[in-house]
């Protein structure tokens, strides 16, 4: 009777768009039920994904998928077959089975992910969609080899803030292991194929700074990768860090800059991208993803690929 209710109220305020997300969600939710603990296949807008359920961040991937759509569109149209693409911090996965599944074989897709957890579910996940061209590194980006103390979240818990340096609050809750801890340029220096990827996203909850510092330095030039890097202002300052830290690696003159906000503070509907403002305040949402365009005339065809992605003409190449 409550979803009756609920349902007659959204629809009586013309709330349509609200009242169809509500009604796929409940059908989203039938399913993991129907699914009794089983991983399923299934289809996001974009590309196949696998959900697994008793993991709540892949059971809320499938029940509103709607997360990081904006970014993922954008890789799908940068990349082109044989490309390879490192996602650093890969979680469940979301940007590695997208990137390959639009590269296909023959390319080179990066997993790079420091739960043990986590990346044994993206080698099964993997070989359930069939994709071979997945090399998961069960290791911490970083900007020096060695081990360090992991927290990861226990058993049935949600795996987002897991990390080098949690929130200290709730770190109690964490299990705590050791890892190794590696460079980007030692993990590119081991794959033949990783020497100059098409794209890199970086989502390691504060760590972002110091896995740029252990990334080639030609990766940020303006012939270098496209780049997607969270900024989530609490996870920074945990790793006593800020956004500028992660800035500092993309000049203007080298990249094309934009913000795409998530969790906006005031609530209601995502905020649309926007330019890199040199004195961002980064005031009206929870996170954001960092774009980083780089500016070479040698992308100008993916340049045009991806321009309809943006409010402006952005591109200027030097």
């Amino acid at each position: 009777m409550r979803k009756l209710t609920t349902a007659f109220s959204l629809l009586a305020e013309g709330s349509f768009a609200v009242f169809f997300r509500q009604i796929r969600i409940n059908a989203r939710r039938r399913q993991l039920d129907r699914a009794k603990g089983r991983p399923f296949t299934y289809c996001t807008d974009l590309f196949p994904f696998v959900c697994v359920p008793g993991l709540p961040d892949s059971e809320d991937a499938f029940v509103s998928p709607e997360l990081d759509r904006t970014e993922l569109a954008l890789l799908c149209d940068w990349l082109e077959p044989g490309d390879t693409f490192f996602d650093v911090g890969a979680n469940l996965g979301l940007y590695t089975f997208c990137a390959a599944h639009r590269l296909g074989r023959g390319s080179a897709v990066l997993a790079i992910e420091a739960s043990p957890v986590l990346a044994k579910a993206i080698r099964a996940c993997a070989d359930v969609l069939g994709l071979d061209s997945i090399y998961v590194e069960q290791v911490a980006a970083g900007d020096a080899i060695k081990e360090v103390v992991f927290f990861s979240s226990p058993s049935g818990a949600s795996t987002a803030e897991q990390s080098l340096n949690p929130d200290p609050r709730r770190a109690v809750n964490y299990v705590t292991q050791s890892v190794h801890m590696t460079t980007l340029v030692e993990i590119a220096d081991r794959h033949a194929s990783a020497k100059s990827p098409a794209a890199i996203k970086v989502d390691v909850e504060g760590a972002e700074p110091m896995a740029l510092r252990g990334a080639p330095r030609a990766w940020f030039e303006p012939n270098g990768p496209m780049w997607i890097v969270e900024m989530n202002l609490s996870a920074l300052t945990r790793s006593g860090s800020k956004p500028e830290d992660i800035t500092a690696h993309f000049p203007s003159n080298s990249f094309a800059c934009w913000l795409v906000p998530h969790f906006p503070y005031h609530g209601g509907c995502e905020l649309p991208m926007r330019p890199m403002q040199d004195h961002e305040t980064f005031e009206d949402s929870t996170f954001y993803n960092f774009i980083a365009i780089p500016r070479s005339a040698e992308w100008s065809a993916r340049h045009r690929h991806i321009q309809r992605h943006f409010s402006a003409p952005i591109f200027i190449h030097p």
